[in-house]
């Protein structure tokens, strides 16, 4: 579970008066207790995703944490997309906050 674990996830914060209020997306450093139930959940869901119906008992369960384990999951994949997207923000970086 540890190797799917995002280190940075994105939070929209709204700037602005009323009317011309904008929604800026700040990378932040997460928890690690926030960090291990994002993991748990985007393993439950790929599970529940996939198409097989009778594949969502312990089966289903050791084969994606045998996935992830190798760094070949789709939550692990998900994990890549999001540091990289935090990357992209990496100039709102400088605005960090603790949450």
């Amino acid at each position: 579970i540890k190797n799917t674990t995002p280190i940075f996830l994105i939070k929209k914060v709204r700037k602005g008066k009323k009317r011309r209020r904008k929604e800026v997306q700040i990378p932040f450093i997460a928890k690690e207790n926030i960090r291990i139930g994002i993991s748990i959940k985007n393993i439950i869901s790929e599970i529940f995703e996939k198409k097989n119906i009778l594949n969502k008992s312990y089966d289903g369960l050791t084969k994606e944490l045998y996935l992830n384990a190798q760094k070949r999951g789709t939550s692990s994949k998900k994990k890549i997309e999001l540091q990289e997207q935090t990357l992209t923000l990496k100039k709102r970086l400088a605005r960090f906050r603790w949450f």
